[in-house]
C-alpha cells in the first residue's frame, strides 16, 4: 500500500507539471456550454440531460484516456520503469497508483461541471430539475469514472507504446456502438452509467441493481487484465 501511495503522489506531481490539466479543463467546460445551448429550445430537464448524457457517454472516457493511457508508456520512455522494477516495489503498485491518483481527478473535474450545468438549467430553463436527478447523475459519474479508468488502465498495460489511439478509438467508436445496440449493451461502461443516472437507453432496461452488477463485473475484469499484464510483462525487452 505504501508503494501505491508513493506512486499515486508522483502521478499527481507529474500531472500538475504537464499540459493535460488545460485539456481537461476544456472538457469540463462542455457540460455547462451544452446546457446553455440546449436551453434555447428545450426544457430545463432536457437541457441538463443533454449535458449529462454527453458527460457519461463521452467526456468521462476522453478524460480517462488523457490521464491514464500513458500510465505505462511514459515510464518506459523516461527510463524509470527499470528503476522501479529493480526496487522492492510490487509491479501492481504502478497501475494501482495511477488509478488511485486519477479516478478522484476525473470525479473532481466533471462533478462540478455537471453541478454547474444543473444550476444553469434550473436558472434559465422552463421547469426545474430535481436535486435527486443531479444526485443520481453524480453517483453514476463516480461509477462510470471507475469503470472507464479500469478499462484505460488495462489498455495502457496491454499496449504501452500506443495506448491512446486505441482508447480514443474505443471511446469514440466502440463504446458508442455498444451503448445503442440492445444485444451488447451489457458490455458498455457508458450504457450502465447512463442507466444508473436514470436516463433511458434502447431496448429493455435492466434494473438499477443489474446495471450496477454488470458495471462492477466489467470494472473488475478490466482491473484484473491490467494487473496480470503489468505483473507478468517484460516491457523493456518485449516493448523496448
Amino acid at each position: 500500500m505504501s508503494a501505491t501511495w508513493v506512486l499515486c503522489r508522483l502521478a499527481w506531481t507529474r500531472l500538475a507539471r504537464g499540459r493535460a490539466p488545460w485539456l481537461l479543463l476544456l472538457l469540463a467546460l462542455l457540460p455547462p456550454v451544452v446546457t446553455l445551448i440546449a436551453l434555447g429550445h428545450a426544457s430545463a430537464e432536457n437541457s441538463f440531460q443533454a449535458a449529462a448524457v454527453l458527460t457519461l457517454r463521452l467526456l468521462v472516457g476522453l478524460a480517462a484516456a488523457l490521464l491514464i493511457a500513458p500510465a505505462i508508456g511514459e515510464e518506459i520512455e523516461q527510463g524509470t520503469l527499470s528503476y522501479l522494477w529493480s526496487r522492492p516495489v510490487p509491479r501492481s503498485a504502478l497501475l494501482l497508483g495511477k488509478l488511485c491518483a486519477f479516478v478522484p481527478v476525473l470525479v473532481l473535474l466533471l462533478a462540478p461541471a455537471l453541478t454547474c450545468a444543473w444550476l444553469l438549467a434550473n436558472a434559465g430553463g422552463a421547469g426545474t430539475v430535481e436535486v435527486g436527478v443531479l444526485a443520481r447523475t453524480l453517483a453514476a459519474l463516480v461509477a462510470g469514472a471507475i469503470g472507464f479508468a479500469a478499462f484505460v488502465g488495462a489498455a495502457a498495460a496491454l499496449f504501452p507504446r500506443h495506448p491512446f489511439p486505441f482508447v480514443l478509438g474505443w471511446v469514440l467508436g466502440g463504446e458508442q456502438l455498444l451503448s445503442v445496440l440492445p444485444m451488447v449493451q451489457n458490455l458498455s461502461v457508458a450504457s450502465h452509467a447512463l442507466h444508473l443516472a436514470g436516463f433511458a437507453r434502447r431496448g429493455p432496461p435492466p434494473s438499477a441493481w443489474e446495471a450496477a452488477a454488470w458495471l462492477a463485473a466489467l470494472t473488475v475484469s478490466f482491473l484484473v487484465v491490467g494487473l496480470v499484464r503489468v505483473t507478468r510483462a517484460e516491457y523493456l525487452r518485449a516493448e523496448g
